[in-house]
This record gives structure tokens, C-alpha cells and sequence, in this order.
């Protein structure tokens, strides 16, 4: 059935990209190039607050950890601080990177022992460390000063730390609620920088840029502007990782090419998941010796090339899976046919393509997990507040969380989840409409010279910034030339018919289509 299309006609005369900044109402930011443009950071709550701490522990040579999050965002995180540490001579510094395979999400008492047998006197938390009331409460009653920098929910009850950071606090200035969690920490290392004189690489600028990427956090304002300016200081990047995946990565011109490279680092940043709060991409980012750096990247690329190679049997697996019944897809690993590290892929993969909350919970460390995702206009942490009684523990983002349940609660949980969507099929329905950016009638104007117009000057794409949507009315494949493009799911258009199609790095992508009769 032919989903509901959102268009305006009337722009139909305007060039591609003028109709694209028309139609999704473009704000100056989307083409900012500089953070400074947009905000201030010393609005961002307690960011001075928690500068000033952490120095005072530096100049008194006190014991600090990071405690970050084992994805790109917190790997970043974590070496952005621990690097920034170490680049000013400062050496009574330790990180612990958890291992979701091993430990669950949040402080955990293995990290907690090993603040206690190395007498640590500063903890600071990267990516996370906002759901962790009960693990702060314990490391205050020890006497640890606690600093927790984030960018996840509020929960009802804050934990008990000295400073928190996290631009999702009430009472905060900074006009961006959603950078991600290396964004944070970045601003950290920027204001102490300030504070301090201190300098700092630039390289820190693209780390930044790639876990904020990888993060899939909202593509606007500030998380926007971090990549646009990294993108604007390529040619001024020059860590050694870099190099070892392209050569000549400083000679890329174009925003579309610079995306593709950290769409290509991101897996490789992922992997590398160790025991211990080690974890083997943090280490190869902070090692000072060369080989040692070059041995540990071809080691996590061939991971990667692993990677795919299972991310292509997951995708054969989906296919075979039966289509869902119902408002929501929840799949309960019970046969343990699902590795643990692709339950988020699963659930976003489902997500994606039944355009419905997807949940796939499967059990793991003697718990059930969940991990879920979805479209806009379903909040799943509302979801998740509403049936609050069933769960251990829930967080995350609007269209990406998770939670820890008990076996025996799974059911009563479907069922008001469930219940909640009932509620909100109104929120629903926003996800069965596809928003048209731009409109071009084949039978007044040729779709290749609109569709060859060069949009580099939009990038970067990703969550709520997607690649174009363009409606294509009265196509017919006989009357146009598109050598310049790939078509991906055209196979079937025989007749004159109306397209809706998705420009994705010069490859036509088809939504959704209507033939004419």
C-alpha cells in the first residue's frame, strides 16, 4: 500500500537545492562552519564548575579514571580527556571502558573494585553515568570525588555526584539539548584549555566529529557544526591512525568523500571490546608507538571485515523472519539466534523496514536485554516510563534505547508497551508519511539536470538531516537518461508512474512509487 506523501507543489520551479532549504525550512546553522557561530560553550551548566575541579586534582597529582562507554561516542570521549591529560605531563591517569558482553550498562561493581584497589581519588564519567544512582551513591560514601559528563535522559533522580555536565539539565543555557556525549567531553577539554593555556591537538576536532557521527545523535546545531568545522580543517589532520587507513585521506575535496571515511572508521572504532576495562581502540588512539598503533588498526580491520561478513548473515536472517502483526515488532531471542553485539542492528534493521518500535530482547550475563529503536515520531523512553514496573533499568534516546528485564516480567511488559502504542497511534501515523524535499515533474523538466545538481554543501547526512527525498512525477524509465546514477529498486518500474526516491551518495534509492494508469 502506498505510503502518504507530504509535498509542496509549489516549489516545483525552484532548483533542487533551493526547494530542499524551502521545504525543510533550513536554518543558517545547517551551513555553519563554526561552533563559535552558534553558542557559547560556557553556557553549557557546570562545565566551568567541573574544569575548575579536575584542575585542582591535576596540580595536586591525585588519581583520576575515566570511566567511558564502550561505542565510538564514549571511545572518543574517553581518549579526548586521557589523551588531552597525558599531552600536559600529567601521568596519574587511568580509563575503564566496559565490555557490554561482559558487564551490564552503567557503573558496575568491577569498576567500582578497581576504584577501590587503586585508591582513585577523581572519577569522571564520559557518555554516561546519569542512570548510575546507586554506584555514585557508593563511590561518594568512599570518599571518590565524582564528575559525570553526559548527554543521556534525566532520570526522576539525579545521582549524587559533585558536578554533573549534561546539557539535558533543566535549568541549562546551552541552546543544543542533544550534542552527544564527545561533545561534551570536548567542550570539557576546550574550557580547561582556556583556563589552563594549555594547548591541545586538533585532531581532538575530528574525534569529536566521529563519535558525534557515530552516535547517530540529531544531525542539527551543534552536533551539525562540530562536523561541518572538522570537515572544514581536514587538510590539518594528521594523526597517524588516518594514514594508515588512506594515504592521501588530506587530499579528499569533497564533504560526501569525508562522510564515506567515517562511515568507514566507525566499525573499526567499535570493535576491539576487551576484558578488564581495556579496550583495543582506545588503546591503539593513545599508544605513542608507531608500530604498536599500525599492529592494533589491521587487527580491528580485519574484526571489521569480520564483521560485515556476520552483518550480511544477520541481513539473510531478517529475511527469513516472519512480518510483524501488529503496531510494534518485538523479537524474544529465546533460540539464542541473535549474537549479543547485533541486537541494536536487529532492532534498527526492523525498524527501518516495517516502519513500526522495534524491540529484540534476548538474555545475556544471566539478564534479558533489550535493545530498541524507531522512527520519528515514536518516543520509545516514554514507552519504556509508561511500563516502568516491568523493567530493571531503562535509558537511551527517543528513537534508540534498551532496558534490563526479568524473564518472568516479559510478557506483562509487551502487553503495556503494547497498550502505550494503542495510546499514541496518532504519534504513529506520522512514521507511514514520507516528507517529499523536493518535487520534479518529468514531463515539464528533465530529472537529470535536477538530479545532477552537486549538494555537497549539505552534508553531512544522517538522523534527522536524511539524504533528499525527491518525488518524481510522471517518470518513465524509456524518456529519461540517469547514466550518471545508480538505480537501486527501479527493476520493477516498467511504466509511467510517480517515484518517491531517496539520493544517497549518487545512487537513486526507491521509497515508495505509484504507477500511473
Amino acid at each position: 500500500m502506498k505510503s502518504y506523501w507530504n509535498y509542496n507543489e509549489k516549489s516545483i520551479n525552484l532548483p533542487l537545492s533551493a526547494q530542499i532549504i524551502k521545504n525543510r525550512n533550513c536554518k543558517e546553522t545547517c551551513f555553519y562552519n563554526k561552533l563559535s557561530d552558534f553558542a557559547d560553550i560556557n553556557l553549557l551548566k557546570n562545565l566551568d564548575a567541573a574544569s575548575k575541579k579536575i584542575i585542582e586534582f591535576l596540580k595536586n597529582n591525585k588519581k583520576i579514571i575515566i570511566f567511558g562507554h564502550d561505542d565510538p561516542d564514549g571511545i572518543t570521549a574517553t581518549y579526548i580527556l586521557y589523551d588531552f591529560f597525558a599531552s600536559q605531563g600529567y601521568k596519574n591517569i587511568h580509563y575503564y571502558i566496559p565490555n557490554r558482553k561482559i558487564e551490564r550498562h552503567g557503573i558496575q561493581d568491577t569498576f567500582l573494585n578497581k576504584v577501590f584497589d587503586l585508591e582513585i581519588d577523581l572519577v569522571i564519567t564520559v557518555d554516561n553515568g546519569i542512570a548510575s544512582y546507586d554506584a555514585v551513591k557508593t563511590l561518594k560514601e568512599h570518599n571518590v570525588t565524582v564528575i559525570i559528563t553526559d548527554h543521556h535522559l534525566i532520570p526522576d533522580k539525579l545521582p549524587p555526584a559533585d558536578i554533573i555536565v549534561n546539557p539535558k539539565l533543566a535549568d541549562s543555557l546551552f541552546p543544543d539539548r542533544f550534542i552527544a556525549g564527545v561533545g561534551v567531553a570536548y567542550f570539557l577539554m576546550l574550557k580547561m584549555a582556556e583556563l589552563t593555556g594549555a594547548k591541545h591537538s586538533l585532531n581532538y576536532l575530528f574525534w569529536t566529529a566521529l563519535g558525534t557521527f557515530a552516535d547517530r545523535v540529531q544531525l542539527q546545531d551543534a552536533n551539525r557544526i562540530i562536523i561541518r568545522e572538522a570537515f572544514a580543517n581536514w587538510h590539518f589532520f594528521d594523526d597517524e591512525i588516518l594514514y594508515f587507513i588512506d594515504k592521501n585521506f588530506q587530499t579528499y575535496t569533497q564533504k560526501s568523500q569525508m562522510q564515506n571515511f567515517l562511515e568507514f572508521l566507525i566499525p573499526i572504532i567499535h570493535n576491539g571490546r576487551d576484558k578488564n576495562g581495556e579496550h583495543q581502540a582506545l588503546k591503539m588512539l593513545i599508544s605513542t608507538n608507531h608500530e604498536e598503533k599500525k599492529e592494533i588498526y589491521q587487527k580491528l580491520f580485519s574484526q571489521k571485515i569480520s564483521y560485515e561478513n556476520r552483518r550480511q548473515a544477520m541481513d539473510r536472517f531478517i529475511n527469513n523472519l516472519p512480518k510483524p502483526n501488529g503496531q510494534s515488532y518485538i523479537f524474544i531471542d529465546k533460540n539464542d539466534d541473535v549474537p549479543y553485539d547485533f541486537t541494536g542492528y536487529l532492532a534498527g534493521e526492523l525498524a527501518s523496514k516495517y516502519q513500526i518500535p522495534s524491540l529484540v530482547i534476548k538474555k545475556h550475563n544471566d539478564i534479558w536485554n533489550c535493545e530498541a529503536r524507531a522512527t520519528s515520531g515514536f518516543n520509545l523512553i516514554d514507552a519504556f516510563k509508561f511500563a516502568k514496573e516491568h523493567l530493571i533499568q531503562f535509558g537511551g534516546h527517543a528513537q534508540a534505547a534498551g532496558f534490563t528485564i526479568l524473564e518472568e516480567m516479559i510478557d506483562a511488559f509487551t502487553n503495556e508497551f503494547n497498550k502505550y502504542i494503542q495510546l499514541h497511534l496518532n504519534e504513529k501515523k506520522e512514521n507511514k508519511t514520507i516528507i517529499v524535499d523536493a518535487v520534479i515533474d518529468c514531463d515539464k523538466t528533465k530529472a537529470d539536470s535536477f538530479l545532477s545538481e552537486n549538494l555537497e554543501d549539505f552534508y553531512p547526512f544522517g538522523q534527522n538531516f536524511g539524504y533528499p527525498v525527491i518525488l518524481l512525477k510522471n517518470f518513465h524509465p524509456q524518456n529519461t537518461d540517469l547514466n550518471d546514477f545508480i538505480l537501486s529498486g527501479f527493476a520493477n518500474i516498467t511504466q509511467k508512474s510517480h517515484l518517491v526516491i531517496s539520493l544517497q551518495k549518487n545512487i537513486l534509492k526507491l521509497i515508495d512509487y505509484e504507477p500511473i494508469r
